[in-house]
């Protein structure tokens, strides 16, 4: 059952929520609330009036300031952040571009792409996604550097690497040692032909 207190409560809510612009005759249910109390329209009025001027509208407004001004705090913060991480994809990207167009990303400059990837305050694990995507993206994978090193290693300090990168390539099939044997076959018929030579007169 409502009491004075909690109609009283119900008023002062309102009227914060409206910022004090209240009308009686669009609130149903505070109406019914003050007839199950006895309360007139007019004496509802009177007590609305009792409510507002109980109310620290200075206060109120300055909550409401400080509220909203957090708020807007917030969303610059996450604007600025959004920019900060675009700007950083973009330059990142531009990275990436300069480096591949010779087909090889190798070791030093991914060193230098990681560098510059954490002084603009990107992850590592997400850094190295995004060289990944842009890889995938491009139909792009590196497989080993002028030096033959593999990418794979200059990756393996991150924990991203692991079943990432495509599979090293295998290693080339040796070739069959054809000038090896030619030479070794010239040799040897060498070899038995003066032993046969050297026999032969002496028998």
């Amino acid at each position: 059952m409502t009491s004075i207190e909690n109609l009283k409560d119900k008023l002062s809510d309102l009227l914060i929520q409206k910022d004090g612009d209240v009308k009686l005759s669009e609130q149903r249910d505070i109406v019914n609330d003050a007839k199950e109390l006895g309360l007139d329209e007019k004496q509802l009025s009177k007590l609305l009036q009792e409510v507002d001027s109980g109310i620290n509208w200075d206060y109120i407004k300055k909550k409401k300031q400080e509220s909203i001004a957090r708020e807007n705090a917030l969303k610059k913060a996450i604007e600025d952040r959004q920019k900060q991480e675009q700007n950083a994809g973009d330059t990142l990207g531009f990275i990436i571009e300069q480096c591949t167009k010779d087909k090889i990303f190798d070791s030093g400059e991914v060193k230098v792409f990681f560098e510059t990837a954490d002084q603009l305050g990107q992850g590592e694990d997400k850094t190295a996604a995004f060289l990944k995507d842009y890889f995938a993206k491009n139909n792009y994978i590196p497989l080993t550097t002028p030096r033959g090193t593999s990418i794979r290693l200059s990756l393996e300090s991150t924990s991203w690497y692991k079943d990432k990168l495509p599979p090293p390539p295998p290693p080339p099939t040796r070739p069959f040692p054809g000038k090896k044997l030619i030479v070794s076959l010239t040799v040897l018929g060498h070899t038995v032909f003066k032993t046969g030579y050297f026999l032969w007169y002496n028998i």
